[in-house]
């Protein structure tokens, strides 16, 4: 990846360092085709991370540990994880698999079976991307499951035609996840034809595992690193798979790390979750207000400041416009690269050579706006609620997992945990308040 200068030292470049949806990564083969907005030199190490717990407990445990990492949409969750998975210590000690469930299956319509199918297809496809070769017999054993699963679903009899069997085994995964990613009629006769026999799914699946682990060198383990999944639209499917299926999702013997939506995290059945992993991690909002006076505390405030430094020469933002960017992005690493992003178009747009307070004004007008567009009566009255400081009266639990989900409410931690609403969309709750 070529890389211009860094930090940008004019807007036309650094346009291209603030994309919001890019997490940073860290795998060099990977970063040859990222995108210039995923350089690792933008990375800022975070005091409050819990990974390097994360990290700990994974290289100690003895257990096969099913860890969960949350956090708001935006709070850098993705960036963590792909910096985890190229640790050296890590790395040392494991044999890591890192996907995107977004890249195995569709997360509109997931349900546990899907999950399940497409763990044991990454789990094979990767080992044999790694040249781990499979013993025949293991091989075999695959092959009846595969047989009793390609029963009712003749187009995977069609692919287990004529060939060698290693080669039928991978081309049957790769098929799986082709069906489960785009393939809805196919996908429906695939959860049936699995539905009849989960046991021998799951059974599969460990013998997948086993056999990595056995071709491992001595001391080295399987760890499965599964992101974006904090991203299902439908609580109630993410219920479904993290709550109600929980304990199929623990059954694969190996290290697993998952990222789980935070609407769940403040869901009243949160702790039956906790109660079906090992541990969940909260990755924080970067907490730039103070807890009583709500002020903005300096020493935050100068950090967010760094995120901006790091893609940019500071020179090329008046220092008044960084200060209402760090305000209203709320400490979520997400909004700050938005909220600058959108303001060097502008300043662009009108020949500017620098970003101004106005110009960042009229941004947070702008998504002032469109975060007003998905709030109706029934988000007003639950956000009138927690700005009373009574958000454990809150009986609407649908409503309040939707304004976490959506970045309206923040989560932060003083020393305690305490609540506040996304200050771009505050005054939009003023003027309800007032009827207006």
């Amino acid at each position: 990846m070529m890389m211009p200068e860094i930090p940008a030292r004019s807007l036309e470049t650094a346009i291209n360092y603030f994309n919001e949806l890019q997490p940073l990564v860290f795998n060099k083969e990977e970063l040859k085709h990222a995108h210039v907005s995923a350089s690792p030199e933008f990375y800022l190490k975070r005091p409050d991370s819990p990974l390097e717990e994360m990290k700990v407990n994974l290289i100690t445990s003895a257990s096969d540990e099913k860890l969960l990492l949350t956090g708001h949409m935006g709070s850098g969750k993705s960036t963590e994880l792909n910096r985890l998975a190229e640790d050296p210590k890590l790395q040392q000690r494991f044999f890591i698999v890192k996907y995107r469930i977004v890249e195995a299956l569709n997360i509109t319509d997931i349900d546990y079976l899907d999950f399940l199918m497409s763990f044991a297809a990454i789990l094979f496809t990767r080992a044999a991307e790694a040249r781990i070769e499979f013993e025949g017999s293991v091989l075999k054993r695959l092959s009846g499951w595969i047989q009793f699963i390609s029963g009712k679903v003749p187009e995977l009899q069609e692919a287990q035609k004529g060939r060698e069997l290693k080669k039928r085994t991978l081309q049957f995964f790769q098929r799986i996840m082709t069906i489960l990613l785009r393939e809805i009629a196919l996908r429906d006769a695939l959860r049936e034809s699995v539905g009849r026999n989960i046991t021998e799914l799951l059974e599969a699946i460990n013998l997948i595992i086993q056999e990595i682990q056995t071709r491992l060198p001595k001391g080295k383990q399987l760890l499965v690193i599964i992101d974006d999944m904090e991203k299902i639209p439908d609580v109630n499917r993410a219920d479904a798979l993290f709550n109600q299926a929980g304990g199929y999702m623990i059954m694969p013997r190996c290290k697993i790390v998952y990222t789980l939506p935070i609407a769940l995290y403040y869901n009243v059945k949160i702790k039956q979750i906790l109660n079906t992993f090992s541990r969940a991690y909260f990755l924080k909002n970067i907490t730039i207000f103070d807890e009583s006076s709500r002020s903005l505390k300096p020493d935050q405030v100068d950090f967010m400041r760094k995120y901006i430094g790091k893609r940019m020469d500071l020179s090329l933002m008046e220092p008044g416009a960084q200060d209402v960017a760090i305000e209203y992005s709320g400490g979520v690493v997400r909004e700050l690269v938005r909220i600058v992003k959108d303001a060097i178009i502008k300043a662009l747009a009108r020949g500017f050579s620098t970003v101004t307070q106005d110009l960042v004004q009229a941004v947070i007008i702008d998504l002032r706006n469109e975060y007003g567009r998905g709030l109706v009566g029934r988000h007003y009255r639950v956000l009138d609620t927690v700005l009373e400081g009574r958000e454990n009266e809150v009986d609407d639990e649908k409503t309040l997992m939707e304004l976490y989900h959506s970045r309206v409410l923040l989560e932060y931690e003083n020393g305690s945990r305490w609540i506040a609403i996304n200050p771009i969309v505050r005054p939009l709750l003023d003027r309800y308040r007032k009827g207006v």
